[in-house]
């Protein structure tokens, strides 16, 4: 009997443990990111609409202990990051709204860092971006990054992957450098859609990953020794649950004495427009903030009927100044089978605007011989370098200003001088204080950088070369933020 009270005691001890592992937390208005400070594993949540914002959805798995987590490859063994079989150099912390931490495995010195960053899709801070940096101290040596996400959103698991340009995947399924899509995504019910997310494949400036696996948890916790099969499914083995996970894989290079390499993945939340007509739906996405040209639409027509639709068309329609530069203006869909969908890219471009627009994408379809349509529209922010700035209300007051009396026609002009000054007056500004911010990321990425280097190098006797060396990262990490400071001074 004592035995058996010891027993109990010790478990109720150890899941009193358990239950309150030290998690951090960084959070905006939108997101909040957490890591286990014992195994650096992650989750993120959003917080729910209509809510009190201390209340949160999963997006990824929430509950501890987390599942999703970076693994590391090297010389044919795999590691997962925080493993007891390496050592914490700067164990979990978070500093300026970013989670930090340093893990020594033989070697390798690998710095794991978390962050909400801005949305292309969405135009908001709505996004997580994980990113590693790995470092060998030692001979040359292969080792390869893998970033896992085990989805939940909410209380679903996607049954349903969307790949951009390449349609959907049901079953297990790999897509490699060549093929790989500019992002994928996914909803917590395809039908009513209240959770969609996305994962961005495109980094313009740091190298992309070699792979990304689409399977359930369990196939895909095998890593670099899973075979994909496409005859899998979402479900893990044995059982009728969904549990659908998103592998980004930086497959193994050879990485010489102090030299490092960075992998990235970018998980949050998806800003497509969906538009529902009975059992058909259309959706459509753009980037809210296009960082260059041509900018991209993409739309998915959805049967969800008992029917096949044996013809359908999508359109698309852009704003004035615009050209079609990729894909047909109008294309048709000879056959829709029930419960499928379809995809279509446009890619649009501009010489000489600036500014907010529209673009709608229409489909036709004929279930049972009757024409049906459904519109979709979304709108994007465009301003880049030496593009006029031009808007449909703008253009609407200087056509009211000719069409007025001879007579209010000097009242008008300086109306219209005071107003454009005004205008650049504030761009000015806003320029202003987009250097201020970025002279302000770079300040934080030296003082973030220069602590977890400290970390790393206190009470050890290192060289001055050695000490150089490490904090070469520094000046990788602050390349793309001084690029940015660059262009914004010359604009």
């Amino acid at each position: 009997m004592k035995i058996r009270r010891i027993f109990i005691f010790c478990f109720i001890l150890f899941s009193f443990q358990f239950n309150f592992a030290s998690i951090i937390s960084i959070s905006n208005e939108y997101l909040r990111a957490s890591i286990d400070s014992e195994n650096g594993r992650f989750s993120l949540e959003k917080i729910k609409e209509d809510t009190p914002t201390n209340v949160y959805s999963s997006l990824l798995h929430s509950k501890i202990p987390f599942t999703s987590f970076v693994a590391i490859n090297t010389g044919g063994e795999t590691i997962i990051y925080g493993n007891s079989k390496g050592r914490w150099i700067s164990k979990p912390y978070s500093q300026r709204n970013k989670l930090y931490s340093g893990w020594k495995y033989r070697n390798l010195i690998v710095f794991q860092q978390i962050e909400l960053t801005h949305n292309p899709s969405t135009g908001f801070d709505d996004n997580m971006r994980v990113s590693v940096v790995i470092s060998n101290t030692g001979g040359p040596v292969s080792v390869g990054t893998a970033i896992i996400f085990d989805l939940l959103l909410d209380n679903s698991e996607p049954q349903t992957f969307f790949i951009s340009d390449k349609g959907t995947i049901s079953t297990e399924s790999e897509l490699t450098r060549d093929s790989l899509p500019s992002y994928w995504y996914t909803y917590d019910n395809v039908n009513e859609p209240r959770i969609k997310v996305y994962g961005n494949l495109s980094y313009p400036e740091v190298q992309k990953p070699d792979r990304i696996i689409f399977a359930n948890w369990d196939r895909l916790s095998e890593l670099w020794n899973l075979r994909v099969d496409s005859l899998y499914d979402f479900k893990r083995k044995g059982t009728t649950k969904i549990d659908s996970a998103v592998g980004i894989f930086y497959d193994s290079r050879l990485l010489d004495k102090d030299l490092s390499y960075t992998a990235f993945g970018d998980f949050g939340i998806f800003g497509a427009n969906i538009f529902t007509e009975e059992d058909y739906k259309l959706t459509m996405s753009i980037p809210k903030e296009p960082q260059s040209l041509p900018v991209p639409v993409v739309a998915t027509f959805a049967n969800n009927s008992k029917s096949e639709l044996t013809k359908a068309y999508l359109e698309i329609f852009f704003p004035e100044g615009f050209t079609l530069v990729e894909g047909e203006k109008k294309v048709e869909f000879p056959r829709i089978l029930p419960a499928k969908v379809v995809q279509y890219k446009w890619a649009i471009s501009t010489e000489a605007a600036g500014g907010n627009f529209e673009v709608k994408v229409k489909a036709t379809f004929y279930p049972e011989g009757k024409e049906k349509t459904i519109e979709a529209f979304d709108s994007f922010y465009i301003n880049l370098p030496g593009q006029k700035q031009f808007q449909k209300e703008e253009m609407k007051k200087t056509e009211e200003i000719k069409s007025q009396p001879q007579v209010e026609k000097e009242s008008s002009e300086a109306l219209t001088y005071v107003d454009t000054k005004r205008k650049k007056l504030n761009m000015t500004r806003k320029k202003i204080k987009k250097i201020e911010e970025t002279i302000e990321k770079i300040n934080m990425s030296y003082e973030n950088w220069w602590e977890i280097y400290r970390r790393v190098f206190k009470n050890k006797n290192y060289s001055i070369e050695q000490l150089d060396k490490a904090l070469e990262e520094i000046e990788k990490e602050l390349y793309y933020f001084q690029s940015v400071l660059s262009n914004e001074v010359l604009k």
